[in-house]
């Protein structure tokens, strides 16, 4: 289950309807409370069992297309994780555009749904999500979380 916040979503967000122009579907990014423009400012979920340290992989969902608020958001949140990796990163990374590679990304969406994109899903060894930070992720969320 995946529920977009910073856009009233009315769709499917996996959808990637546009219009002609290339503009979101206004169906999917429509205005009203939480509408294009409102900041969604990020969160992180508790910690699982993972002690610190342990962190072995990390797991970007976003959306390919969105409307201009959540692209917004998603690029300040790549570039927060790219600042804090480094390129290459440092830890294993990948990125799943849900609206285009929703089978990639539905295993972690059935074990902590996203409220917000982006998504960090934190892995240990094990596959075991040990954090989840979502919307407006900061390089200090970022750091924290990979401690």
């Amino acid at each position: 289950m995946l529920i977009l916040l910073g856009c009233q979503r009315t769709s499917d967000p996996r959808s990637s309807r546009s219009t002609p122009g290339g503009s979101p579907d206004p169906a999917v990014c429509a205005p009203g409370p939480g509408a294009c423009g409102a900041s969604v400012p990020g969160t992180s979920s508790p910690a699982a069992t993972a002690k610190p340290g342990r962190v072995a992989r990390l797991v970007f969902i976003d959306l390919e297309k969105s409307c201009p608020c959540s692209e917004k958001r998603i690029a300040s949140s790549w570039k927060a994780l790219a600042a804090v990796l480094g390129t290459p990163p440092s830890i294993p990374l990948d990125r799943f555009h849900l609206n285009t590679q929703d089978a990639k990304a539905e295993p972690f969406l059935d074990k902590r749904p996203l409220v917000a994109a982006a998504g960090l899903y934190v892995l240990d060894r094990s596959g075991n999500i040990i954090d989840l930070l979502q919307g407006d992720i900061t390089e200090a969320q970022i750091r924290g979380a990979i401690r």
